[in-house]
């Protein structure tokens, strides 16, 4: 495929997305593109989605059960934000102990976090402009404990995941580190 073929046809639809209608998440795929597959192209997700349109929000991969080929290491350094890891376990391709590892992880939470924060403030302000809160906000009463307070307690505790996640991936970092340098002694 030439770059004049896949700008036209096949990336048109998702610049609209980004350009005209402020998209702030987006999906990657399995297929490749030359040699890398989608998700974790940095020519893709880094150079034309984010620098050339100007794409802030998050970017997910299809679920990702083919290790072979896709890896979320790969995907993060790319511009990636969210990695849909399959029922397979599968290795980092690049060290993950770098300061530059590090600033990807923070990106990808930036991004991640953004994309959350404004679908709710957007949805909040379109039922607030069509006079029709109730898909956004439930209005059943309870004694003790309502729905907002439901609602916030799954939002903190998502927030809590995401951040033991994080953790889990920096000490399983740290693990394989020196697993690695006990084994060369």
């Amino acid at each position: 495929m030439t770059e004049q073929a896949l700008r036209e046809t096949y990336l048109r639809p998702f610049q609209m997305l980004v350009e005209d209608y402020d998209a702030v998440g987006l999906m990657s795929s399995y297929n490749r593109i030359g040699a890398v597959w989608a998700g974790g192209s940095e020519a893709l997700l880094t150079g034309i989605l984010r620098d050339e349109w100007g794409f802030d929000g998050a970017v997910i991969t299809d679920y990702c059960d083919h290790h072979s080929y896709m890896n979320g290491d790969q995907a993060l350094r790319a511009g990636g934000s969210l990695w849909m890891a399959g029922f397979t376990g599968g290795e980092m391709a690049y060290e993950t102990g770098s300061n530059s590892y590090m600033q990807a992880l923070r990106r990808a939470t930036k991004e991640t976090l953004y994309m959350y924060l404004h679908v709710r403030v957007t949805n909040q302000a379109y039922a607030d402009s069509i006079g029709d809160t109730s898909v956004v906000r439930h209005n059943f009463t309870t004694s003790v404990f309502g729905w907002r307070h439901l609602v916030a307690l799954i939002d903190i505790v998502a927030v809590l995941l995401f951040a033991l996640a994080v953790r889990g991936v920096v000490i399983d970092v740290k693990l394989r580190k020196a697993a690695k340098a006990e084994k060369k002694n």
